[in-house]
């Protein structure tokens, strides 16, 4: 199985505006509306994959490069988060 790094940046703000920006830096974009253990509002996420092999350092900083086009774009972030997947299994 092939490891790899899965990061998320969570965000909120309107919901159309945080798609079209995410989509601009070719990052995937998502959302959920009024989660029951997160409260009532839309939380959105840039989600992008990287390898293993990739320097932490590089993708950090890529991730803040984000960020702050977000919060300038008015879409206020709460988390960067880099998480590394050991396995990932689809059914």
């Amino acid at each position: 199985m092939k490891q790899y790094y899965e990061c998320h940046i969570t965000f909120t703000g309107d919901a159309l505006e945080g798609e079209a920006a995410v989509k601009y830096v070719r990052w995937k974009w998502s959302h959920i509306a009024g989660d029951p253990i997160m409260g009532a509002g839309v939380r959105q996420y840039a989600t992008m994959h990287y390898n293993v092999r990739k320097d932490k350092d590089w993708i950090w900083q890529r991730m803040q490069d984000i960020r702050t086009f977000l919060d300038t774009a008015g879409l206020p972030v709460s988390r960067c988060k880099i998480e590394v997947v050991l396995m990932d299994e689809r059914y």
